[in-house]
This record gives C-alpha cells, structure tokens and sequence, in this order.
C-alpha cells in the first residue's frame, strides 16, 4: 500500500509530465491587499477552474472557511478547511505542528535543524530546566534568543530576546512557548514539496534599501514603500509600526545594505521571489527531502542558509503541513494554479486511500 507521501509524489509527477500547463486562472496582476477573504476568494476562484478541468465539484460553505472537493464517478470527498488541505494523516500533522517535536526527529535523524527547546514552566522543575536549556543554547550561540509560539505561524508570536527581562516579556504573551537560538540568516527558502517532489520554491526577501551616505533610515523606508507596487492603502505605515526599526535619524554610509526587519515573514513586508527548480542549491532540495520523509508529511520546508564561524551552513528552520499561500497569491500569481491542483489533486487521492 502506498503512504502518504508517496502517493503524494506519483500525483506530482504525474502533473510535471504532463503537456498541458495549467492556466493562470483568476490571478493576475494584483495591488497588495491585506483582506483574507479577498485572498481567498482568488484562489477559490482557481480552484473552481481547475475543478472544472478535473471534472470535480467544489462546494463552499462558511463563506469560504470550507471547501468540499467530490469526484462525482465514485461519490469520494476531500476536504480544504481554511489552510488545512487534506494532504496529511494525523500524525504527520501533530509532528510538524510542534516546533520542537520537529526539531527532536529530525535532530535525532542526523538532519541540520535550528534548535527549538520547549520552554515548560508549569513547576518549579521545569522552569529551572528550561532556563538551563536557555543558558547552554546561549552559551552555545551568543546571547541572543528568539522566542516563538511552539505551534502555529505568523512572524507576530516571535520574539528577540537580549536578556532574561525580555525573555520574561516574551512569555507573558506566549502560551506554549518555545526558544531558539538567533542566528545570522543570510537566505531563507521556502520549498513547497509533496511526495518529495518540489512544487514550488520560493526566497523569503527582506525589506531593505542601500544607504547613499545622505539620507536618514526614516527617508530610505519611505522611499521603498513609495516604490512597492504591491502595497496600497495604510499597508506602509501598517509594516513601519511592525518592523521595529530603530534608530531613524541615523544615516547609513553610502552602498550600506540596510535590512528594515530580521524576520522573513510575509506578513511582515518581505517578498516572495520564485525560484527555478534547476537554480535551488542542492542542498536545498535535499534537506528538504529529508525533512518530509522523516515528518512524513507533505507540505513547506523552511531551509535557511546561516552564517557561522567557519562559513556558510544550511539547515532546516521549520516544516509546516497547513501553508497559507495568501500572501504568495499577491507576490507570484502564476505559481498559485499547479499548487492549487496539485493540493486538490492528492487530497482526492488520499481520500480514496483511506476510504
């Protein structure tokens, strides 16, 4: 019997040796727009189109929050659930889910992970030991520490941490928190991979401008948001409360990158930029293989490339089974159509599998 990933891969396949490519559907040439059901009524809108195509039916319920997929021949549903596709079984689910339950498998499997340590402080004990844990991934990596949500998504619920009193701030507004140890991310991809096959890969670009030794960091921001054709409406004001920039009356030396925020997040101003499968590093690729074959999961790899001592290091960030491609949909309109059918076409697979 086929697993869940393999089944995943033959779909893939499948559709990558196919002739006829897939059509742009209701993604076009877009103005950024921060409303989720406006995102989500595009890619119901090409998922509508590819149903057509597949000879399937969609129907919508809770203006869109769920989407019931059914092959009319044999009566078999699927189910798209917000960001939830159908294109895992429970337990591939639950591990990628947990940040430091990801880490734990793919540490103990050999693969180059960043280190996520939950942070348990339900008793004495285990907040002593969680502030050991913190003390050895300080010593280990200097003293900057991220906190973030152990489950979940969103740059919001993570947070850099110089010392205790901001490690102290973090967890007041973290349930189930978890640390990691800041490194100097120099790329992050983002690797969208079914079956181990890639989909989709694509960079997490940070907002930036380079200094020309005249103008301050408040004149640099306001200049890039000016030229971001993709953003309309308060979006600009909306990400400078949210980048957290600093100094602003500084001014950069001439031909000085200046980074505006530290996270690669899309819901933080960064963009998403397409990357051709034959340009990824190998590298990439594999780690990302390895990732999902361990998790079993099928769903987005995080691989970053960090900065150390003795060079440049890639390792996992993240594995996550629920993507939203939201943001994606606005940055790189044509990549939405073969994710979309992929997903729908392996959520039917999977469905038959089961049933």
């Amino acid at each position: 019997m086929p697993t869940v990933t393999s089944l995943a891969g033959q779909v893939v396949q499948q559709m990558k040796s196919s002739v006829k490519k897939p059509k742009a559907g209701a993604f076009g040439e877009s103005v950024y727009d921060r409303s989720w059901e406006q995102k989500s009524f595009r890619i119901k809108a090409t998922m509508e189109e590819i149903a057509s195509r597949m000879n399937v039916t969609i129907t919508t319920k809770s203006m869109g929050y769920i989407n019931i997929i059914q092959d009319p021949l044999d009566g078999v549903r699927a189910y798209k659930i917000m960001y939830d596709n159908g294109l895992n079984l429970k337990w591939g689910s639950s591990i990628s889910n947990d940040k430091a339950a990801t880490y734990a498998a793919l540490h103990a499997a050999g693969v180059p992970t960043v280190p996520h340590i939950l942070f348990r402080y339900n008793t004495d004990e285990s907040l002593e030991e969680s502030f050991g844990h913190l003390q050895e991934l300080r010593e280990a990596n200097g003293k900057a520490m991220i906190m973030k949500a152990n489950t979940g998504g969103g740059g919001s619920s993570v947070h850099l941490c110089n010392s205790d009193v901001e490690v102290e701030t973090a967890l007041l507004s973290l349930r189930n928190p978890c640390m990691s140890p800041m490194q100097e991310v120099v790329k992050e991809y983002r690797v969208v991979q079914y079956g181990g096959e890639p989909v989709l890969v694509y960079l997490k670009e940070r907002p930036n401008a380079t200094g020309d030794g005249s103008s301050t960091v408040t004149q640099l921001v306001e200049q890039y948001i000016h030229e971001q054709t993709l953003w309309k409406g308060p979006s600009g004001e909306y990400f400078k409360k949210k980048w957290g920039l600093g100094n602003l009356s500084r001014v950069p030396a001439d031909g000085e990158k200046v980074l505006f925020t530290w996270k690669h997040n899309l819901d933080f101003g960064c963009k998403a930029i397409e990357v051709a499968e034959e340009k990824v590093p190998e590298i990439v690729i594999d780690l990302a293989r390895q990732a999902a074959n361990i998790v079993q999961v099928n769903g987005a790899i995080d691989v970053v490339a960090v900065k150390e001592p003795h060079g440049v290091v890639h390792k996992v960030l993240e594995v996550n089974s629920r993507p939203g491609f939201q943001h994606v949909s606005t940055h790189i309109p044509s990549t939405m159509p073969r994710v979309v059918e992929a997903q729908m076409r392996i959520s039917l697979a999977l469905s038959k599998l089961v049933q």
